[in-house]
């Protein structure tokens, strides 16, 4: 009996997703770890202080310059933290398990793309002059090239990449764009789409969401030689020549028809288009406006990046 094909496409993704969620995990701990050991080689040595009256340093007769310091923290920290949790050794165990995932479920194409990278770094590099920093980073951004090729692989599933926003909107992510627009475009969209600290940052990010959207419909045009508006389109035009790309014609009566669900769902995105692009007219960069929003959040600038990302998702993947 042939094994049914949506259970495998679902399993495979639910495995997809441990392994991302499991990246995620070793990603958000490593990003904390240089200041954490940092802090607590202050405590410790505030503590070994308070015991002997001085400067440790100073009683044993040394000076230590405070390059060394901070690397001898870090490697001591990496040290007690992988004697404690072990931290590092997991993350081995994840580059293993992530290997595994890559021969089983990853296509030939993105296959060729793991092998290509290059090996996660080796622990021996701590030893090194600041290897302990060097090394908690160079492990970061293998786990980041790892994740971005397990992202590729749920889209190819027709999953959402289901990755941090911080990981997402790396440089070299937002892989179902990547041939409809040139790669430097992208990753200066996501450039400034992933820093939103202050308000001049956010109001940039929401004009890149925009943009992003706008270049993405209108790549969308050329490759489907639809004819382009006159006068000055806007986001809501270039979603209208686009729309019957997005539904079949003879659409199943099970979904509703012409007048079902689905097409409602599909007439609001076109408010959500809208929407996009008034906020961009109202806080986003590109108009000159004299100053920022008071009140505008990192959170509304997140909002506008996670619609631009759902609404070219779709237009890409339906639209094929």
């Amino acid at each position: 009996m042939a094994v049914n094909q949506d259970f495998v496409v679902e399993r495979t993704i639910q495995e997809l997703r441990k392994v991302v969620s499991s990246g995620q995990e070793h990603l958000f701990y490593l990003n904390n770890a240089i200041n954490v050991y940092r802090r607590q080689s202050q405590l410790d040595e505030e503590q070994v202080d308070k015991i002997f009256g001085e400067s440790f340093a100073e009683q044993l007769g040394v000076e230590l310059p405070a390059e060394f310091l901070r690397s001898d923290a870090i490697r001591f920290g990496l040290y007690q933290d992988n004697k404690e949790k072990q931290t590092v050794d997991k993350v081995d165990t994840w580059f293993l398990e992530l290997h595994d995932a890559a021969l089983e479920h990853f296509s030939t194409e993105h296959f060729q793309e793991y092998r290509g990278l290059s090996e996660p770094p080796s622990p021996v590099m701590v030893k090194e002059e600041n290897g302990g920093e060097r090394y908690i980073q160079e492990l970061e951004s293998a786990i980041v090239e790892r994740l971005r090729l397990l992202a590729k692989s749920l889209t190819d599933l027709g999953e959402h990449e289901n990755i941090a926003p911080a990981v997402r909107d790396d440089q070299g992510g937002w892989p179902h764009l990547r041939g409809l627009i040139d790669d430097s475009k992208i990753d200066d969209y996501l450039k400034r789409m992933r820093t939103r600290r202050t308000r001049s940052e956010m109001s940039n990010a929401i004009g890149a969401a925009k943009e992003i959207v706008e270049a993405t419909l209108r790549g969308l045009i050329d490759v489907h030689n639809l004819q382009i508006p006159s006068g000055t389109p806007d986001l809501h035009d270039w979603w209208k020549i686009l729309r019957p790309k997005f539904i079949d014609p003879a659409i199943q009566e099970a979904l509703g028809g012409r007048q079902g669900a689905l097409l409602k769902l599909m007439g609001n995105q076109v408010s959500t288009v809208q929407s996009l692009s008034e906020l961009r007219n109202r806080v986003g960069s590109g108009h000159g406006t004299p100053k920022h929003p008071v009140g505008l959040k990192s959170a509304h600038a997140l909002l506008a990046v996670d619609t631009a990302h759902t609404l070219t998702r779709f237009a890409v993947q339906a639209s094929a």
